[in-house]
Protein backbone atom coordinates (compact mmCIF):
# COMPACT_ATOMS: atom_id res chain seq x y z
CA UNK A 1 0.00 0.00 0.00
CA UNK A 2 1.16 3.46 -0.79
CA UNK A 3 1.15 6.41 1.20
CA UNK A 4 -0.74 9.54 -0.97
CA UNK A 5 0.63 12.04 2.23
CA UNK A 6 3.70 13.28 1.44
CA UNK A 7 4.24 16.65 -0.87
CA UNK A 8 6.25 17.56 -3.59
CA UNK A 9 8.23 20.45 -4.59
CA UNK A 10 7.65 22.13 -7.88
CA UNK A 11 10.30 24.69 -9.49
CA UNK A 12 8.61 26.62 -12.27
CA UNK A 13 11.94 29.49 -12.35
CA UNK A 14 14.93 30.44 -10.62
CA UNK A 15 15.32 31.25 -7.05
CA UNK A 16 12.18 31.54 -5.06
CA UNK A 17 10.09 30.19 -8.08
CA UNK A 18 8.49 26.98 -6.79
CA UNK A 19 5.78 25.53 -4.41
CA UNK A 20 5.47 22.65 -2.06
CA UNK A 21 2.04 20.75 -2.74
CA UNK A 22 0.48 18.04 -1.63
CA UNK A 23 0.52 14.33 -4.07
CA UNK A 24 -3.56 14.58 -3.36
CA UNK A 25 -3.07 18.37 -4.40
CA UNK A 26 -1.42 17.53 -7.85
CA UNK A 27 -3.66 14.57 -8.94
CA UNK A 28 -7.06 16.27 -8.14
CA UNK A 29 -6.27 19.70 -8.73
CA UNK A 30 -3.66 19.39 -12.28
CA UNK A 31 -3.54 17.80 -15.42
CA UNK A 32 -0.26 16.12 -16.78
CA UNK A 33 1.18 17.98 -19.52
CA UNK A 34 4.04 15.12 -20.19
CA UNK A 35 6.35 12.92 -18.69
CA UNK A 36 10.12 13.74 -19.40
CA UNK A 37 12.25 10.81 -19.13
CA UNK A 38 16.55 11.19 -19.40
CA UNK A 39 17.31 10.80 -22.71
CA UNK A 40 13.84 11.56 -24.20
CA UNK A 41 14.34 13.54 -27.72
CA UNK A 42 11.98 16.43 -27.20
CA UNK A 43 11.60 20.23 -29.15
CA UNK A 44 11.59 23.10 -27.08
CA UNK A 45 9.97 26.36 -28.27
CA UNK A 46 10.77 29.21 -26.16
CA UNK A 47 8.69 32.59 -25.78
CA UNK A 48 10.62 34.61 -27.99
CA UNK A 49 9.99 32.05 -30.64
CA UNK A 50 13.43 29.94 -30.72
CA UNK A 51 13.41 26.51 -31.06
CA UNK A 52 15.66 23.47 -30.34
CA UNK A 53 15.66 19.96 -30.57
CA UNK A 54 17.73 17.76 -27.78
CA UNK A 55 17.97 14.84 -25.62
CA UNK A 56 16.67 15.47 -22.16
CA UNK A 57 19.47 15.63 -19.35
CA UNK A 58 17.39 16.41 -16.28
CA UNK A 59 15.52 19.28 -14.76
CA UNK A 60 16.53 20.99 -11.23
CA UNK A 61 16.63 24.58 -9.46
CA UNK A 62 14.01 25.47 -12.14
CA UNK A 63 16.19 24.88 -14.88
CA UNK A 64 15.83 22.22 -18.14
CA UNK A 65 19.15 20.75 -18.73
CA UNK A 66 19.30 18.98 -22.78
CA UNK A 67 22.14 17.76 -25.02
CA UNK A 68 22.68 18.30 -28.68
CA UNK A 69 21.85 15.08 -30.75
CA UNK A 70 24.84 15.06 -32.10
CA UNK A 71 26.82 15.62 -29.05
CA UNK A 72 29.20 18.38 -29.94
CA UNK A 73 26.55 21.07 -29.07
CA UNK A 74 26.59 22.85 -33.05
CA UNK A 75 23.05 21.51 -33.66
CA UNK A 76 20.96 23.45 -31.18
CA UNK A 77 23.55 27.01 -31.02
CA UNK A 78 23.08 29.69 -33.45
CA UNK A 79 25.06 29.41 -36.47
CA UNK A 80 25.32 30.26 -40.32
CA UNK A 81 22.75 27.19 -41.12
CA UNK A 82 19.96 28.23 -38.00
CA UNK A 83 19.97 31.39 -36.33
CA UNK A 84 16.63 30.11 -34.62
CA UNK A 85 18.50 27.76 -32.08
CA UNK A 86 17.64 28.30 -28.34
CA UNK A 87 21.22 28.88 -27.24
CA UNK A 88 23.82 31.51 -28.60
CA UNK A 89 27.18 29.32 -27.93
CA UNK A 90 29.10 27.12 -27.28
CA UNK A 91 28.99 25.67 -23.34
CA UNK A 92 29.76 22.64 -21.66
CA UNK A 93 26.05 22.13 -20.65
CA UNK A 94 23.03 23.54 -21.72
CA UNK A 95 20.56 24.78 -19.25
CA UNK A 96 17.25 27.08 -19.99
CA UNK A 97 15.23 28.16 -17.30
CA UNK A 98 11.88 26.57 -17.27
CA UNK A 99 9.39 29.58 -16.97
CA UNK A 100 11.25 30.68 -20.63
CA UNK A 101 9.70 27.45 -21.83
CA UNK A 102 6.84 27.99 -24.07
CA UNK A 103 6.24 24.58 -25.28
CA UNK A 104 7.44 20.69 -25.17
CA UNK A 105 7.07 18.38 -27.81
CA UNK A 106 8.39 15.03 -27.11
CA UNK A 107 9.72 13.05 -30.21
CA UNK A 108 10.33 9.66 -31.61
CA UNK A 109 13.81 8.69 -33.66
CA UNK A 110 14.32 5.29 -35.17
CA UNK A 111 17.16 3.33 -35.27
CA UNK A 112 18.51 4.75 -38.46
CA UNK A 113 18.41 8.25 -36.98
CA UNK A 114 15.15 9.42 -38.47
CA UNK A 115 12.96 11.97 -36.69
CA UNK A 116 9.46 11.76 -36.52
CA UNK A 117 6.72 14.24 -34.46
CA UNK A 118 8.39 17.29 -36.21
Amino acid sequence: MVDDNFNIKLDYGQGKNNKIISYTDIINNYDLYCTLNKNDLIKITTKDGKESIAYVVGCSSGMLEVKSKLGDGYDIIVNDYNENNIFSKKRDRYTTTISTIKEIEKLSISVLGEISGV
